[in-house]
């Protein structure tokens, strides 16, 4: 064998020995520290300062008054039918009585004393039938913001008077089967005659009351606020419905007093 076989081959042996030793030594050196690291962190968790500290940080966030999470509600509203149940009485409709009453969802948020909901909400209708025809109409408090203060600095109650604004939706609908051509030619007269028509308005409006909150507390789990709102609901300025260019004003009036029952479930926090 030559000599210079023989020196290529103990160069690549000293070499790979070389860089096998390199590549045991680091991963020695990391294991070293992951294993350093992990007692550190044992030693920080099991440290009996660190419990007490945490115990505490447990019951300030715990008893703190702030919160934040999401609520759901129901909502009473006050509704005068008389102009469209007198209307439609000369048709042969009987009238449309009680409440509107919605369902909704939202957000809630308290920090000190200054309480802060927002919430949408989506409206039963009220109907009227005659026969195959009926007329039908709601007013849906869609979009609720409202600011509130609270009067009693306590934890498990909260009183606070309420203002705020909000944009709710007012529907008319009158529908009857449509007529059509017994002996259609195109698509343009197959329908003889379709008098049903509907619409909606939007309205910006306001709202004002009284709130009253009871607080399930929990060491573990989210608190669950108990509320009841009174207050009303009215918007800015009452629109008619615009139907095929004519504009029609049953007198919906909505929202004189309002009853809003529902939960929150939140979460405490201390900043």
């Amino acid at each position: 064998m030559k000599i210079s076989t023989l020196l290529f081959s103990f160069a690549l042996f000293c070499l790979t020995s070389y860089s096998q030793n390199k590549v045991d030594s680091t991963q020695f050196y990391r294991k070293e520290l992951r294993r350093l690291q992990n007692a550190y962190e044992d030693s920080f968790r099991n440290s009996p300062k660190t419990k007490e500290l945490s115990e505490k940080l447990k019951y300030t966030e715990w008893a703190n008054d702030n919160y934040s999470g999401m609520v759901f509600f129901s909502q009473v509203g006050s509704a005068n039918y008389d102009v469209l149940n007198a209307d439609n009485s000369t048709d042969g409709f009987g009238p449309i009585s009680g409440p509107m009453i919605s369902f909704g969802l939202g957000f809630s948020l308290k920090k000190k004393r200054t309480i802060l909901d927002i919430g949408v909400a989506a409206t039963l209708y009220k109907k009227t039938t005659k026969g195959e025809e009926f007329v039908k109409t709601s007013v849906s408090p869609l979009l609720q913001l409202d600011i509130g203060y609270d009067l009693v600095k306590n934890r498990t109650i909260n009183i606070y008077p309420y203002a705020g604004l909000g944009l709710r939706i007012s529907y008319l609908e009158y529908k009857t089967p449509a007529q059509t051509n017994p002996s259609p030619t195109s698509i343009s007269n197959l329908i003889a005659n379709n008098r049903s028509v509907k619409e909606r308005e939007s309205e910006f409006g306001y709202q004002a009351g009284v709130g009253f909150e009871y607080v399930i507390l929990s060491n573990k789990g989210p608190h669950i606020p108990i509320f009841l709102k009174v207050g009303t609901n009215r918007a800015f300025k009452r629109k008619t419905f615009e139907m095929e260019g004519i504009n029609y004003d049953p007198n919906l009036q909505y929202g004189n007093w309002t009853i809003t029952l529902g939960i929150k479930i939140v979460g405490r926090w201390d900043r």
